[in-house]
């Protein structure tokens, strides 16, 4: 055998080697994105991987293993919005940490309404599609819209808000929304 041959099968042996008796086998994992929660960043069905090798900073998405009550128990991802120490606001809407709006150069999905009949029309005409619908009510459609895509229809739609404190955070974590 030549000599680089046997170098790269010394080389694929230690990797093998290594991945069966350590936890190398968790430093990449492939994942599917199954909800629309991080659009239009991260698509419905996109493939990721994700490494335990890299410490995460501010903004990145980071995996994790979900274990709340009342939720489905599996590896989550969300965006990391902040550290230990840090102050985090959401002030209608949007993302402040320490004080500083950090949504200011990020590409987001919001939660905007319209009248159902606009909501029909715009449906049909392909200007949006049904897993942009969020929800519809009698009169109301609300729908999860990147900014820049709600910018087309600036006299028919308006961007929602929470207006009250979520149970869960209240439940989870003892903090109101003030």
């Amino acid at each position: 055998m030549k000599k680089p041959a046997i170098i790269i099968l010394l080389g694929l042996a230690s990797i093998i080697t290594a991945y069966l008796i350590t936890d190398i086998r968790y430093a990449f994992k492939l994942f599917t994105v199954s909800s629309a929660g991080n659009e239009p960043t991260l698509k419905t069905g996109s493939i990721l991987i994700g490494t335990n090798l890299k410490k995460p900073k501010k903004l990145d998405f980071v995996f994790y293993l979900q274990k709340l009550e009342g939720y489905p128990e599996g590896i989550w991802f969300q965006r990391l919005c902040g550290i230990e120490n840090d102050t985090i606001q959401i002030i209608d809407g949007i993302l402040f940490v320490n004080g500083e709006n950090v949504d200011r150069n990020l590409v987001l999905n919001h939660q905007y309404k319209m009248d159902k009949r606009t909501a029909d029309i715009l449906l049909k005409d392909g200007e949006i599609t049904e897993k942009d619908i969020l929800e519809i009510q009698s009169d109301t459609t609300y729908l999860n819209l990147s900014d820049n895509l709600a910018k087309q229809f600036p006299d028919k739609i308006k961007r929602t808000t929470r207006t009250s404190n979520n149970i869960d955070i209240l439940f989870n974590f003892w903090k109101t929304m003030d």
